[in-house]
């Protein structure tokens, strides 16, 4: 699926398809169009987690790095980093793999391994640094979607 991925230090907000999730650093609400429905839970997930803020920063702690290859893709040179976590019990995946654009010296792709065998990749089709949100865009906000039902499972 293609989305949006907003950004603002521990604030984000992700649109793909039918569902929005929003987080102010504190709450994540995850609200479902085509069911008019809101789950509301903590925005920290626990250690198993991934939060997308962390995007660019998820190899600083809780991870053994390895260099793993050189590649080309699409015309672009990659440096390819795979990430493994130090407590690997603690989490749902295995591997993360981040895609380094060697010319831009930015993350253009993510591939994260779980163990069950559901594995995502996120590619970063485009990327701009000088965006300047309001903190309204990382909250949920029931007037914009009457009558949705809320889910609270804080």
């Amino acid at each position: 699926q293609e989305g949006t991925l907003k950004m603002k230090g521990k604030k984000y907000y992700i649109k793909l398809g039918d569902n929005h999730i929003y987080s102010d650093g504190d709450t994540r609400w995850t609200y479902n169009e085509d069911m008019n429905e809101v789950y509301i839970d903590f925005a920290e997930g626990g250690e198993d987690a991934l939060n997308p803020s962390e995007i660019y920063t998820i190899w600083e702690t809780g991870f053994k790095q390895y260099y793993e290859k050189e590649m080309s893709m699409n015309g672009k040179t990659y440096d390819v980093i795979k990430l493994v976590p130090t407590k690997p019990a603690d989490k749902s995946f295995h591997t993360i793999k981040v895609y380094v654009d060697r010319a831009k010296e930015e993350v253009g792709k993510m591939e994260i391994f779980g163990k069950q065998g559901d594995n995502y990749t996120y590619e970063v089709k485009s990327f701009k640094t000088d965006a300047d949100y309001g903190s309204d865009t990382f909250v949920f906000n029931k007037s914009v979607h009457p009558g949705a039902e809320e889910i609270d499972n804080r």
